[in-house]
């Protein structure tokens, strides 16, 4: 009975429901066709202004003098082809650099006893740099001392002996021998104290960078200090191995110190034979009476000129377009006809490139609104 109650009461809920969605879902289809009359009358609006745009065109076209059609041509602009002068460079960068520009290293081992240098002191050639302790050295020459007289006390007896006609010439040689070596050994080991004890100077300029400190152990070719010698100062770059063909002795370049806001005529006055393995570069270097009163290491921006041609036909670089392997562009013929026109190109400098063949001086080229032109459109000039 409890589920007959329960169905009976579910059914006039359903039926409630009903009766109350419909007029809403009424009302929902009638704003639907209402919006679908609506849009329909504005296609047609809009259809029937376009309609009025058109004819409004056409008139103006006709009070101008042109055709209804070129309204809608696109626009382009073009550049005569003229022949002139053309030069190709290449760019690279390179540094201000001394000829003298000399690390001060260690030739022996042992404790820095005295630094007499500091950055920015002048020295010249044999000044005195630091001071190694020398205490290796001070012994071994104590023992070769020792050897030495004993050896000299030796050959004076055997040659007291061997000038009153006693004992052998072997014994007499032997001990003259001995003594002499030692004599040699012993002036090589002070020179070699000199040598690895007391460093100095190898050129006249300035102490740029002290790397040493008084009490440090140094060993063979620790640095001690950088000296940046007195003498003209180069240009140098590093050139990638690519250019190796182009790069030529006594080529003209042009040099700008950025630095100094300077540009000068320079030329090349070295090209190296070796190319780096490591880098794959080439050294080069150039005539460098500009760098007078520059610092080293001061950048240097280098365009040496590779290929010029007095009478070049070149076009922006930008309105040459490839397809298949092929180089094109568009040339504006009679009556405003987009042309296509192969064309064979040769180097490219600054965004323009010289073209070998296919235009001849005279030729109008488009150089914007190409992107968009097919080949026999009818343009308009902008």
């Amino acid at each position: 009975m409890k589920n007959q109650l329960k169905i009976s009461s579910i059914f006039i809920f359903v039926i409630a429901l009903q009766a109350c969605s419909k007029p809403e879902l009424d009302r929902k289809k009638d704003e639907l066709a209402d919006l679908k009359k609506e849009s329909s009358q504005m296609r047609a609006k809009l259809k029937e202004n376009e309609k009025k745009i058109m004819l409004l065109d056409a008139v103006i076209a006709k009070a101008d003098g042109k055709s209804p059609n070129s309204l809608n041509n696109k626009l382009i602009s073009v550049q005569t082809a003229e022949s002139k002068y053309f030069a190709h460079f290449i760019d690279f960068q390179g540094l201000v650099s001394s000829n003298k520009d000399v690390m001060v290293t260690a030739k022996g081992a042992g404790t820095i006893k005295k630094l007499f240098v500091k950055k920015g002191d002048r020295v010249k050639v044999g000044s005195l740099i630091a001071l190694i302790d020398d205490e290796g050295f001070t012994k071994g020459i104590t023992e070769l001392n020792t050897q030495l007289n004993l050896a000299k006390i030796m050959y004076d007896k055997q040659k007291t002996l061997w000038d009153q006609n006693v004992g052998s010439e072997v014994q007499f040689l032997s001990a003259k021998t001995q003594y002499e070596a030692l004599k040699d050994k012993l002036a090589t080991t002070k020179y070699q104290q000199a040598e690895a004890t007391r460093i100095i100077a190898t050129v006249s300029g300035t102490v740029e960078e002290v790397m040493a400190v008084q009490g440090q152990n140094a060993g063979p070719g620790s640095p001690i200090c950088q000296i940046f010698g007195d003498g003209q100062l180069k240009i140098k770059a590093d050139v990638s191995e690519a250019y190796s063909k182009n790069i030529k002795l006594g080529a003209a370049a042009i040099i700008d110190f950025p630095d100094y806001n300077k540009k000068v005529d320079s030329k090349i006055t070295l090209v190296s034979n070796v190319i780096n393995p490591y880098t794959r570069s080439f050294t080069v270097e150039f005539d460098s009476k500009a760098t007078q009163g520059m610092k080293a290491n001061t950048i240097a921006y280098a365009k040496v000129k590779d290929y010029s041609n007095a009478k070049a036909i070149t076009l922006p670089t930008a309105c040459i377009m490839h397809e298949g392997g092929q180089s094109y562009l568009f040339v504006l013929a009679a009556n405003n006809i987009a042309k296509k026109v192969n064309v064979t190109k040769g180097l490219s400098y600054e965004n323009q490139t010289e073209i070998l063949s296919g235009i001849q001086a005279g030729d109008k080229i488009i150089v914007t609104g190409y992107q968009d032109i097919t080949e026999g459109e009818t343009v308009k000039l902008n």
